[in-house]
């Protein structure tokens, strides 16, 4: 957190950051516990340092959809406390666009999603995790995005505000790049939907 409170004052004021979910959250697949409660105050410590718009859940492949993940995913999100943040859910695959919406708009999720791969479905902005990938290929930290790529990413964000995070080793010329083609919406939108 201490780390935290340093980069919010260093950042300009309307910096938008994300923070990912300890893992131990999504990985015991929200099952309330003393640990994974340890974990999220963990996670909203470090949020409310920042001040950070987008807290992440990132679903492994074995949170599938069946009954039980979704009482405890359900149960874990309805009880959470969002420290002023949006929460994301980026799931694994498997997950039907019918339920994912719904389950997205039951809990007041955003979908995050790698546009390039898979179409968003749910939440009042776009959350998009680039991560190297796209149809048929798997992510890749090593991949740099095409000037078509970009393109296409901001042809996807067109019709709602849009947030962009890069998980590549040259994320910062992607961003520039992007931000050179005409940035979509990056605007203040997140408040919107607190």
């Amino acid at each position: 957190p201490e780390t935290a409170a340093r980069w919010r004052k260093e950042a300009p004021p309307d910096f938008v950051f994300s923070v990912l979910c300890e893992p131990l959250v999504t990985q015991s697949h929200f099952r309330r516990t003393r640990e994974v409660e340890a974990a999220w105050e963990k996670t909203l410590a470090v949020a409310g340092a920042l001040e950070a718009g987008f807290i992440v859940f990132e679903t492994p492949g074995t949170f599938y959809p069946q009954a039980d993940h979704l009482r405890d995913l359900y149960a874990f999100v309805r009880a959470a406390n969002r420290s002023g943040a949006v929460l994301a859910w980026q799931p694994s695959k498997g997950w039907e666009p019918d339920l994912l919406r719904r389950v997205c708009r039951d809990l007041r999720l955003v979908h995050a999603v790698d546009p390039l791969a898979q179409a968003p479905v749910a939440g009042a902005v776009h959350y998009f995790r680039l991560r190297g990938g796209g149809p048929g290929r798997k992510p890749s930290r090593g991949h740099l995005y095409t000037d078509a790529e970009l393109r296409q990413v901001i042809e996807l964000a067109r019709g709602k505000p849009t947030y962009a995070y890069f998980q590549t080793a040259d994320m910062w010329d992607d961003a520039q790049k992007l931000a050179a083609f005409g940035k979509p919406v990056f605007a203040d939108a997140v408040r919107e939907v607190i």
